[in-house]
Protein backbone atom coordinates (compact mmCIF):
# COMPACT_ATOMS: atom_id res chain seq x y z
CA UNK A 1 0.00 0.00 0.00
CA UNK A 2 2.99 2.35 0.21
CA UNK A 3 2.92 3.34 -3.46
CA UNK A 4 -0.79 4.02 -3.30
CA UNK A 5 -0.01 6.77 -0.84
CA UNK A 6 2.34 8.30 -3.42
CA UNK A 7 -0.60 9.34 -5.54
CA UNK A 8 -1.68 11.99 -3.07
CA UNK A 9 1.80 13.26 -2.39
CA UNK A 10 3.83 12.47 -5.47
CA UNK A 11 3.88 15.98 -6.85
CA UNK A 12 4.87 17.29 -3.45
CA UNK A 13 7.60 14.70 -3.24
CA UNK A 14 8.83 15.44 -6.73
CA UNK A 15 8.50 19.08 -5.87
CA UNK A 16 11.03 18.62 -3.14
CA UNK A 17 13.30 16.62 -5.43
CA UNK A 18 14.13 15.59 -9.67
CA UNK A 19 15.10 13.82 -13.37
CA UNK A 20 16.64 14.62 -17.64
CA UNK A 21 15.42 15.40 -21.12
CA UNK A 22 13.45 18.22 -22.67
CA UNK A 23 12.25 20.93 -20.34
CA UNK A 24 8.69 20.46 -19.13
CA UNK A 25 6.52 23.28 -17.89
CA UNK A 26 5.44 22.81 -14.28
CA UNK A 27 1.84 22.15 -15.39
CA UNK A 28 3.04 19.52 -17.90
CA UNK A 29 5.26 17.94 -15.25
CA UNK A 30 2.38 17.73 -12.80
CA UNK A 31 0.13 16.14 -15.46
CA UNK A 32 2.84 13.63 -16.43
CA UNK A 33 3.35 12.71 -12.79
CA UNK A 34 -0.39 12.17 -12.33
CA UNK A 35 -0.54 9.89 -15.36
CA UNK A 36 2.57 7.96 -14.36
CA UNK A 37 1.61 7.46 -10.73
CA UNK A 38 -1.91 6.37 -11.57
CA UNK A 39 -0.68 3.99 -14.29
CA UNK A 40 1.77 2.36 -11.89
CA UNK A 41 -0.81 2.06 -9.11
CA UNK A 42 -3.43 0.45 -11.34
CA UNK A 43 -0.79 -1.91 -12.75
CA UNK A 44 0.59 -2.96 -9.38
CA UNK A 45 -2.31 -3.05 -6.94
CA UNK A 46 -5.50 -5.07 -6.77
CA UNK A 47 -8.86 -3.35 -7.16
CA UNK A 48 -9.51 -4.10 -3.48
CA UNK A 49 -6.30 -2.35 -2.39
CA UNK A 50 -7.09 0.60 -4.64
CA UNK A 51 -10.59 0.89 -3.17
CA UNK A 52 -9.24 0.59 0.39
CA UNK A 53 -6.90 3.51 -0.33
CA UNK A 54 -9.92 5.60 -1.35
CA UNK A 55 -8.88 5.90 -4.98
CA UNK A 56 -11.35 5.80 -7.87
CA UNK A 57 -12.13 2.53 -9.62
CA UNK A 58 -10.53 3.60 -12.92
CA UNK A 59 -7.09 4.84 -13.83
CA UNK A 60 -8.49 7.77 -15.83
CA UNK A 61 -10.54 8.91 -12.83
CA UNK A 62 -7.38 8.67 -10.73
CA UNK A 63 -5.54 10.99 -13.13
CA UNK A 64 -8.41 13.49 -13.07
CA UNK A 65 -8.56 13.39 -9.26
CA UNK A 66 -4.78 13.75 -8.89
CA UNK A 67 -4.57 16.68 -11.33
CA UNK A 68 -7.41 18.47 -9.54
CA UNK A 69 -6.07 17.78 -6.03
CA UNK A 70 -2.58 18.97 -6.93
CA UNK A 71 -3.80 21.96 -8.94
CA UNK A 72 -1.75 20.92 -11.97
CA UNK A 73 -3.21 23.54 -14.30
CA UNK A 74 -2.04 26.31 -11.94
CA UNK A 75 1.52 25.03 -11.41
CA UNK A 76 4.28 27.52 -12.18
CA UNK A 77 8.03 27.73 -11.68
CA UNK A 78 7.28 29.65 -8.48
CA UNK A 79 4.81 27.22 -6.86
CA UNK A 80 5.76 23.77 -8.19
CA UNK A 81 8.40 23.00 -5.60
CA UNK A 82 7.19 22.41 -2.05
CA UNK A 83 10.29 23.92 -0.46
CA UNK A 84 10.05 27.68 -0.93
CA UNK A 85 13.70 28.07 -1.86
CA UNK A 86 13.88 25.05 -4.21
CA UNK A 87 14.39 25.70 -7.91
CA UNK A 88 12.29 23.80 -10.46
CA UNK A 89 14.25 21.95 -13.17
CA UNK A 90 11.88 20.96 -15.97
CA UNK A 91 14.70 19.31 -17.91
CA UNK A 92 14.83 16.66 -15.17
CA UNK A 93 11.20 15.53 -15.44
CA UNK A 94 11.59 13.03 -18.30
CA UNK A 95 14.37 11.13 -16.52
CA UNK A 96 12.28 10.90 -13.38
CA UNK A 97 9.20 9.68 -15.25
CA UNK A 98 11.32 7.20 -17.20
CA UNK A 99 12.78 5.81 -14.00
CA UNK A 100 9.32 5.49 -12.42
CA UNK A 101 8.05 3.68 -15.52
CA UNK A 102 11.00 1.26 -15.37
CA UNK A 103 10.29 0.08 -11.84
CA UNK A 104 8.91 -3.35 -11.09
CA UNK A 105 5.71 -3.52 -9.07
CA UNK A 106 7.75 -4.79 -6.12
CA UNK A 107 9.89 -1.65 -6.34
CA UNK A 108 6.84 0.61 -6.67
CA UNK A 109 5.36 -0.97 -3.56
CA UNK A 110 8.60 -0.89 -1.56
CA UNK A 111 8.68 2.73 -0.40
CA UNK A 112 6.54 5.84 -0.01
CA UNK A 113 9.62 7.97 -0.71
CA UNK A 114 9.75 8.56 -4.44
CA UNK A 115 13.43 9.53 -4.28
CA UNK A 116 14.25 6.13 -2.80
CA UNK A 117 12.55 4.16 -5.56
CA UNK A 118 13.39 6.64 -8.35
CA UNK A 119 16.49 8.64 -7.34
CA UNK A 120 16.43 10.70 -10.55
CA UNK A 121 13.31 12.37 -9.18
CA UNK A 122 15.59 14.14 -6.72
CA UNK A 123 16.71 16.47 -9.52
CA UNK A 124 13.37 18.10 -10.40
CA UNK A 125 13.34 20.53 -7.48
CA UNK A 126 16.71 21.39 -6.03
CA UNK A 127 17.58 23.67 -3.16
CA UNK A 128 20.53 25.78 -4.28
CA UNK A 129 23.50 25.57 -2.13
Amino acid sequence: MNAIKLVSGAVLLISAVGCGGTSESPAEACNKEAETECTRIYECYTPAAIATAGLPASESACVTMFEANEGCSAKTDKNFCAAGNAVYHGEAVDGCISQLNGLTCAEVMSSMDITVIAPKCGDVCVIPG
